[in-house]
């Protein structure tokens, strides 16, 4: 499995994605809106903590800045009915910290 990447910034095919070379072999990596946000542009150095995600149908990457993101994405993909796609969008809204706060407190919010 693939754990990080470490690479030039190639592009943005399609909103929420990256293309990061690595060694001249380009992967496609969904990505937070924060991250996509600051991610700088074509031609800047990238490190993503990548969780590799195999389906039936493919093999998806979603990278994040930090590793804490990383293990909060894990973390909310074993909870009841929540797929990669929801637990991207939640760590696009609520950063690590936010989220552990709204999870303690029973915010529902």
């Amino acid at each position: 499995m693939i754990g990080s990447l470490r690479g030039v910034l190639a592009g943005h095919p399609a909103p929420g994605e990256v293309i990061v070379d690595v060694g001249g072999v380009g992967y496609r990596v969904s990505v937070t809106t924060s991250l996509l946000a600051g991610s700088g542009p074509p031609g800047s150095e990238v490190f993503l903590h990548v969780h590799t995600h195999v389906r039936e149908d493919a093999i998806v990457l979603y990278g994040f800045a930090h590793a804490d993101e990383r293990r909060c994405f894990e973390a909310l993909l074993g909870a009841h009915g929540v797929g990669p796609s929801l637990a991207l969008a939640i760590l696009s809204s609520l950063s690590p910290a936010a989220l552990s706060t709204a999870v303690l407190e029973d915010d529902v919010d």
